[in-house]
């Protein structure tokens, strides 16, 4: 996944204010970097509502134009906007519909904010309510559990019985309790599913940003400020792209670059839209044969490092040089399975000691 050489990404160019002038202020900044709407719509607007549409008494359905009607009753020629309208209005021929169909058309671009700090802010809330009831539930614990003298109960309460109980303020508060620990409960889960996700890939985000600088003024400042600097470390990706170290860095390199293999390894988007309206900016990797190169590449190196002592070992005959010979290649076998794959660490080094038993099995060869 590329795109065309990176360009600045707009920024809002507004200074910071105080939260009061930015609650007068809101409404005005939004619609300020908005574009200007035609000239005539207000007038439009007007005229519509002064004349609303007839309806049909009998049938109920309106007599006014259907804003679709203009797609079937005009040639397809005529609905396609010249090159110069949707360089100058991005925002009505791009906008939101050809985003979120680029954003959709590859796993590693759909990236979202965890809301970190909001998510802590919410659940600390719910703690604080759930622990405020379970003062309260406490309080009266204690109270039901005094004397007969002291609180007046002719009735001896029951503590043992949630039937006898039922109608107490005890019971209001613990059905308090169930609600406020079910809400608390479920936020929890549900967040520490987002908490859990790994952070997005740094070209993944840039990427995106690139898309956005691409099209200037297709998404609004402030609605695609969201993947900004400023929440770098609060993105996460909505469907993680398990991807080795060296399929990041063949992804990266010129060698999928070059004709034959950047139309081997590229791919068309499954939406022909997308394609049509990216004027050839994004080059979309085909997942599977990048995996089978990668998966080539890497068969062929690990099968020499399996040929390649044997080889080794056979033509050295004293202990300290086949010693070093071995030590060399669980060293270069470790790299390439940390490079190569995705294994964690203890997979690899679990990888690299049944090689080295393998390796030593070799050290055994003696030469004829």
């Amino acid at each position: 996944m590329s795109l065309s050489p990176p360009e600045s990404v707009r920024r809002p160019s507004q200074g910071p204010a105080s939260a009061q002038d930015t609650i007068q202020t809101t409404a005005l900044d939004r619609s300020s970097t908005a574009p200007s709407a035609p000239q005539g719509s207000t007038k439009s607007l007007l005229e519509k509502e002064s004349n609303p549409p007839t309806t049909d008494a009998t049938t109920n359905v309106s007599t006014a134009s259907d804003p679709t009607h203009a797609l079937t009753s005009s040639g397809s020629a005529l609905n396609e906007p010249t090159e110069q309208e949707i360089v100058e209005n991005p925002w009505k021929y791009v906008g939101y519909p050809q985003f979120s169909r680029w954003v959709a058309s590859d796993q590693a671009w759909f990236i979202t904010r965890r809301f970190s700090t909001l998510n802590a802010r919410v659940i600390l809330l719910l703690q604080d309510r759930i622990v405020e009831l379970e003062d309260q539930l406490n309080a009266l614990d204690e109270v039901y559990s005094l004397p007969r003298n002291i609180i007046g109960d002719e009735d001896l309460t029951h503590n043992g019985s949630f039937r006898i109980d039922r109608e107490s303020q005890r019971t209001t508060v613990l059905n308090d309790l169930s609600k406020a620990l079910g809400q608390y409960n479920s936020f929890v889960n549900e967040y520490s599913q987002l908490a859990s996700r790994p952070s997005v890939r740094v070209d993944d985000v840039k990427a995106v940003r690139q898309w956005l600088a691409n099209h200037e003024s297709a998404i609004d400042d402030l609605e695609a400020a969201y993947i900004n600097e400023n929440h770098d470390d609060d993105l996460i990706p909505v469907h993680p792209k398990p991807r080795s170290w060296f399929r990041m860095v063949l992804e990266k390199s010129s060698i999928l670059r070059h004709r034959p293999l950047k139309r081997f390894l590229s791919r068309e988007p499954s939406d022909p839209l997308i394609k049509k309206k990216d004027e050839g900016q994004t080059v979309w990797h085909n997942d599977q044969r990048v995996e089978r190169l990668s998966a080539v590449v890497i068969g062929i190196v690990g099968l020499s490092m399996l040929i390649g002592p044997i080889w080794a070992l056979y033509e050295v005959e004293p202990s300290n040089k086949r010693l070093g010979i071995i030590t060399g290649f669980i060293v270069a076998f470790y790299i390439l399975v940390v490079i190569a794959t995705t294994a964690k660490l203890f997979e690899s080094l679990a990888a690299v000691a049944a090689y080295s038993a393998v390796l030593m099995v070799f050290m055994q060869i003696q030469k004829q």
